[in-house]
Parts: C-alpha cells; structure tokens; sequence
C-alpha cells in the first residue's frame, strides 16, 4: 500500500487534479476505512480474525484497477473501494495479537505489530519512488499488486492461526468503556498525529517538486518517517507497560510536533530527512501506546470492535490531513500548510493533558 504513496499524488496530477482534488484522492481510502473499520471489527469478534483476509484481496484488486485508470472520477471511486481492504485488515489482525499476547506484554506485542507494519511502510515510499522515476505508473502499480498476491497467498497457508482468533459467541457485549476519558484520549491522540501523516503523504510529493526534489528522493524522505517509528515502536510499546501509556503517548506527540515544524521550515535533502525521522519516532511511540490503551479498557467480548475504532480514529486522522490541508495548501503554500499541522498537533497534545490530567 505505500509503494504508492509517492506515486498517488503524481499519478492524480497527471490526470489533471487539482491540489484539492490530490487530497480528496489521498483522502479518499482512510475516510471509507474510518466509517467502516467499527463495524468490520464487530464482525470479526463474531465469526474470527480470518476476516482479514479478505483486506489483502481486496488491496490486489485495486492494485490491478489502478493500472487500467484513466480519469480522475474512476481513480477516486477506486481508492474509496480501496478502504474496504483497510476496513477488513487492521481491527482483525492487531486484535488477533492483542488475543494472542499475555495482558502485561500487550504493549510489546502491539509494538512489534506495529513494527512488522512500519518496516513496509519503511521499504515501500522508498521502492515506489525508485520505480516511478525509472519505470513508471503501471510498473507500480503491478508491483503492488505482485506484493499483495504473495500476502494473499501467505495469510491462506495460516488459516489455522487466524481462525484461532474466533471469541465465543455467548459472552455479553460492554460499552461502558467507551465514555472513559482515557479512551477517547487514545482516540484523539492517534487522530491528531495521523493529521500530520496525511499531510506529508498528501503533499510532499508535490512540494518535493516545487522545491527541487526529485520523486525518488522524496519517496527516500517519506521512508524516513517510517525508519524512525520501526526503531521505537516495539521499545516504546514495551516502555508503556512499564511506565505507563500517558508518558509515551504525550512523548510522542510532542516528538511529532518537533518533525512536522522543522518540515515547514527545511528544503535541504538532509534537512528534511532529519525532520522526517523526527516525526517517525512520535509516530513509532505513540500510536503503539494508543492501540494497548484502548487494549486495556475495552473488554474480550468487543475487542475487535475496540481496535477497529483505534484503526478508525488512525484513518480519520490521515483523511482529514490530506482534505482540510489540501485547502490550506491551495490557499497559503506548502510551507504554511505545514506549519498549520504543527499548531495542530500541539493543540492535540493540550487536549490530551487537559483529558488524563490526575490519570
């Protein structure tokens, strides 16, 4: 999936979008995922983690769409449809970890999720630049899809695990645990900084070009963020269950506020690489701290559902950055658009004191 995060904006840019239409674009696959990833999960706590699937399969069909796209209105249809795969995957698969995991490594276990996740994260912007710049869209797009046929193929030959997965059908539903203070600050923090994420995946490619940055070198950037949170998600998830989760969620805020500041005031290559992993680490210790916190205060029988709203708010957050900043960046540049995320994130981390204040 963000083989293309590079290749997206260009993509749509080649297709005539406008700066707002690129973020409506961007925007498009983690709005479907954040309405719909609650419910999918609801449905995986009932009929088994197996659900997820049905994420990959549906990500190898888009892949294989993109490449035949060739109008601005088709290619947004496709990447709402693309949210289903997100739906299907992340509640089902992080909660199969969090029931797979003792309840005091809950932290360490999503840690090392989220890091599995970040190393393609990592590896993909990276791969996605090097080969529009020297092969183009449809080379892309068919790797992508080559990538997640191999997925597909290796999730079937473990449906024994993720069937284990499965809970009990006879066990009473809670929602007692949702109007806590705590949850709906893990909810708010992993918004806040996937607004950031969406602004830098929305953006950055078209800014890269405005300042002389070649496609592949910005795909290099963006893996910068990715290279720092793979060096502290598994530690910092480990940290938080010992010290807390607040700490490492308001830590990690505060880191990512530092990157996106420093973004909206580099142009330099390694400049911006440097603001780029800064971000990386917020992002690697915080959100494995929001996921084990929604973990400890939602109970089995919705656990699912729980993580699907944590994925949800983590969409949302992506969405909502690519689409509001895409205004602001029509209207002031790519600069002050940036230095508007930062203002954003630190009213986040404001919020989230004024909620666990005495927590």
């Amino acid at each position: 999936m963000t083989l293309l995060y590079p290749v997206m904006p260009r993509f749509a840019d080649s297709l005539g979008a406008t700066v707002t239409q690129v973020g409506i674009v961007v925007a498009l696959q983690p709005y479907v995922a954040a309405v719909t990833q609650a419910p999918v999960g609801l449905l995986s706590d009932r009929i088994g983690r197996r659900l997820l699937i049905f994420g990959f399969m549906i990500h190898l069909v888009c892949f294989l769409l993109y490449a035949v796209v060739t109008d601005i209105g088709l290619l947004m249809a496709v990447k709402a449809f693309n949210g289903l795969a997100n739906a299907a995957f992340y509640p089902a698969a992080s909660a199969l970890v969090v029931d797979l995991a003792a309840k005091e490594k809950r932290g360490q276990a999503l840690g090392l999720f989220a890091t599995s996740t970040q190393l393609g994260n990592m590896a993909g912007p990276a791969m996605g630049g090097l080969i529009l710049q020297h092969f183009g869209f449809q080379a892309a797009f068919l790797t992508s899809a080559g990538i997640a046929l191999v997925a597909t193929m290796f999730a079937l030959s473990r449906m024994k695990l993720v069937r284990t997965g499965a809970l009990a059908g006879g066990e009473k539903m809670t929602w007692g645990w949702l109007k806590t203070r705590r949850a709906l600050a893990s909810f708010l923090a992993t918004m806040f900084i996937m607004v950031g994420i969406g602004s830098v995946i929305s953006f950055f490619p078209l800014y890269g070009k405005e300042i002389n940055i070649d496609v592949a070198r910005v795909g290099f950037i963006i893996a910068s963020i990715y290279l720092g949170s793979v060096l502290t998600r598994a530690l910092a998830g480990k940290i938080s269950d010992q010290v807390g989760r607040i700490p490492v969620i308001l830590t990690g805020m505060l880191l990512c506020t530092t990157g996106v500041f420093l973004i909206s005031r580099f142009t330099g290559v390694f400049p911006l690489h440097i603001a780029a992993f800064i971000y990386g680490l917020g992002l690697g210790s915080a959100l494995p701290a929001c996921a084990a916190l929604i973990a400890d205060v939602a109970p089995l029988s919705v656990r699912g559902f729980a993580m699907g709203l944590n994925s949800g708010s983590f969409n949302a957050g992506q969405a909502i950055g690519a689409t509001t900043l895409g205004f602001v960046a029509a209207s002031v540049g790519f600069a002050s658009m940036y230095l508007v995320t930062t203002i954003s994130l630190g009213t986040g981390i404001l919020i989230v004191i004024f909620l666990t204040r005495g927590k």
